[in-house]
């Protein structure tokens, strides 16, 4: 798929986390599925921000064989329709995650975690 648009990742694989761990510093992580999202650690050291855009999965349950290939364009195409639109407007990705992380302070104010009122 990647091929189809002039890029060659021919020489690509999946890399496990310990060879580039301290080697290189990553100035986002972005998940881009939900199974990554359950499964990968959540916790990467040296990341400065942590994104999460899901997409659907091209090889899901739900999207038969013959539709596959169709649905890896797609994905491959949300994608960077994705990225472009970020980087030309960043501050929009960065004020989400301030909502979000606000949003989560108070969930745990209003739970009582914190609380100086602890017996």
């Amino acid at each position: 798929m990647m091929d189809e648009v002039g890029i060659d990742i021919s020489d690509e694989y999946p890399k496990g986390m310990r060879e580039n761990m301290g080697k290189l510093h990553f100035g986002y992580l972005i998940t881009v599925c939900a199974r990554a999202e359950k499964e990968c650690p959540t916790l990467f050291p040296g990341v400065g921000l942590k994104l999460t855009w899901l997409f659907d999965d091209p090889r899901g349950e739900d999207v038969p064989e013959e539709e596959r290939l169709e649905k890896f364009r797609e994905v491959r195409d949300q994608i960077e329709a994705k990225i472009l639109y970020w980087l030309e407007h960043p501050e929009e990705e960065i004020e989400k995650l301030r909502a979000e992380r606000e949003r989560e302070r108070r969930e745990r104010v209003t739970s009582g975690y914190g609380s100086s009122s602890s017996p």
